[in-house]
């Protein structure tokens, strides 16, 4: 019987194999082609913040304190503004896309002025 470990790895691609990892590069620079139509995807907005602002909510609950948040591939920063508006002590945000950090930066830059918790990007 293989471990979870060893089954993720010799899953088929289409199950996150090592053929899919293998074949994907994340880009460097630029906007990738699907990342304007997934930010114009309202439903999928509308969901996101209701489970980010919900599962905050009940962190704050459960341990007395806003939680720290590590978003991996944080992109314009869209998802770790709804952590911050939500009530986050800090927000680190790290991607390997240049642009995306620097677009980061600015949108989450823009809600400094509202107080709030600290945000980092980093690239």
């Amino acid at each position: 019987q293989l471990s979870p470990a060893r089954a993720l790895l010799s899953a088929p691609f289409w199950l996150g194999g090592p053929t899919m990892a293998s074949d994907y590069t994340p880009a460097a620079e630029g906007i990738p082609q699907y990342f304007l139509p997934m930010l114009d995807d309202r439903d999928r907005n509308l969901k996101y913040h209701a489970a980010i602002t919900a599962a905050i909510r009940q962190f704050k609950a459960e341990q007395r304190r806003p939680p720290r948040v590590l978003d991996v591939g944080v992109g314009t920063g869209m998802l770790s503004a709804i952590c911050l508006e939500a009530g986050c002590a800090s927000v680190t945000g790290l991607d390997t896309n240049e642009t995306m950090c620097h677009l980061a930066d600015l949108h989450l830059g823009k809600l400094r002025s509202r107080g709030g918790g600290s945000f980092q990007v980093v690239h």
